[in-house]
């Protein structure tokens, strides 16, 4: 009897460390999971890439950035120096970078990661915050007056910032409104405004003179010049400083601004654009489109990406389409024939991440590396020359 009353006491002890392992265990694994689901939301360790017509930058994923190609008295590489250059190898620029915008006309931005901005190369717009004085920025410099930032989009010759509050900020030439007030109220500002009818934004892109915005409801809002349609509202609408919905768009997920078009991906993996045609569509499309239409041959895809005038769209299955124009060989398909309608590129298959730029165009696949091909008469391949690549050529970076 004693011996079963010891056993009894011995068989409750023990169960009770089963218990208490089995609970730590059950939270070990679902702090595990749960580190894992974040993971996947926001990938770290990846590189992020853009390019514009004379530059290309790359954020490594310890947050050093690194620049390419043209450099001339606007210091748009960013090296700190005024010199007339081709700079065909990437040198580094700054550290401590998440984001990345390459500009259109020569000055280009990046986000760090305490939420801070920072810009370099033109700033006669005022596009780089700086002083009325200083036209030209020659290494990345803060911008004042911008905290809290989550992206930033560097257009013609004026600069857009997405706060993580959900609200839009511009700064630089408002030719055309694009600052997202009436040009005739503030010409220019040298410092960020706020577009004030917009919150809840969730991503943000830029063209020449033209801004999207997504909304978290999946509408999207234009505004600036809609001289060939870009802004997706009647041709009698020459430009707008206040932002417009575009109408019969819903359920939109992305949103990528061309040069003179636009381009977004809707939840059911169908592309939709409008535009100047022979930027949307390849150079044998006259006219302009002032409404969405449906890019044919597109169905299941997941990414999008908009240059000057070509585009790229990656599919569910790892395959990535491309159109537009191809001269220069930036389609990546070993060839310089262009297209109206997409194609797929299997020279890209599983990039995980693209930049379209002028005839130029960068990617980082799957295993972490990056790659560059087209137009490279400025080093903008940073590969080390000037020689063009119509199929994808990989960058070192020390």
């Amino acid at each position: 009897m004693k011996n079963m009353v010891i056993w009894r006491y011995f068989m409750k002890r023990v169960m009770k460390k089963i218990s208490v392992l089995s609970a730590i265990t059950l939270l070990l694994t679902a702090n595990f999971l749960s580190a894992g689901a974040n993971a996947c939301e926001e990938p770290q360790g990846k590189y992020q890439v853009s390019t514009n017509q004379n530059n290309s930058f790359f954020v490594k994923p310890d947050g050093t950035l690194w620049a390419t190609g043209y450099n001339t008295l606007w210091g748009h590489l960013g090296d700190g120096t005024a010199d007339t250059k081709k700079q065909t190898t990437p040198v580094q620029i700054l550290d401590d970078v998440k984001f990345v915008a390459a500009g259109i006309s020569i000055h280009s931005l990046a986000v760090k990661n305490d939420g801070t901005v920072w810009g370099w190369g033109n700033n006669a717009s005022g596009q780089l915050g700086s002083a009325r004085e200083i036209k030209a920025v020659l290494s990345p410099t803060q911008v004042p007056n911008l905290t809290n930032v989550k992206t930033v989009e560097a257009g013609g010759y004026f600069s857009v910032a997405l706060k993580n509050d959900g609200t839009v900020w511009t700064l630089g030439e408002n030719a055309g409104g694009v600052l997202g007030v009436p040009d005739s109220e503030v010409p220019k500002s040298y410092s960020p405004i706020q577009v004030e009818t917009l919150s809840d934004i969730s991503a943000i892109s830029s063209g020449s003179y033209h801004t999207m915005a997504l909304k978290s409801d999946g509408t999207v809002w234009t505004w600036g010049k809609n001289s060939t349609g870009q802004i997706g509202v009647s041709k009698d609408v020459q430009m707008t400083g206040v932002p417009v919905q575009v109408e019969g768009l819903s359920n939109v997920v992305a949103v990528s601004a061309g040069r003179e078009f636009s381009l977004v991906l809707k939840d059911d993996g169908t592309v939709w654009g409008w535009g100047k045609n022979s930027d949307l569509f390849g150079a044998s499309v006259a006219g302009n489109t002032y409404a969405p239409v449906q890019i044919e041959g597109l169905e299941n895809v997941t990414y999008i990406e908009a240059g000057t005038t070509h585009s790229f769209a990656k599919k569910s299955d790892g395959t990535v389409w491309a159109w537009g124009n191809n001269s220069s060989g930036s389609l990546g398909n070993g060839m310089k024939t262009s297209t109206g309608l997409p194609i797929e590129i299997t020279n890209l298959f599983n990039f995980e991440s693209l930049s379209a730029g002028t005839n130029v165009s960068l990617g980082v696949k799957s295993d972490g590396t990056v790659w560059s091909w087209g137009y490279n008469d400025h080093g903008e391949l940073g590969i080390g020359n000037t020689t063009y690549k119509t199929s994808p050529v990989q960058v070192t970076l020390k």
